[in-house]
């Protein structure tokens, strides 16, 4: 999904509260394209007010193996 902020993720868990307020890995910039380290966030949280904006798909950004970011921590 991409978020106001620009950042593109996958929601990692669901919030009871709010279906648009998961938690969310966000790992890539949809400005630039380029990967980062990997970092949960709450966006349920007041600390970081970021929102959803558009539901992306993988092949949209080349990535073949999303499964993998749903898995561990973050990287």
């Amino acid at each position: 999904m991409r978020l106001e902020s620009g950042r593109l993720g996958v929601v990692v868990e669901q919030s009871e509260a709010s279906l648009l307020k998961p938690r969310v890995k966000v790992f890539m910039s949809a400005r630039t394209g380029k990967t980062f380290a990997a970092q949960i966030i709450d966006l349920g949280s007041f600390a970081d007010p970021d929102a959803i904006v558009k539901i992306e798909t993988p092949t949209d950004w080349g990535m073949e193996e999303v499964d993998t970011l749903w898995a561990g921590s973050p990287a």
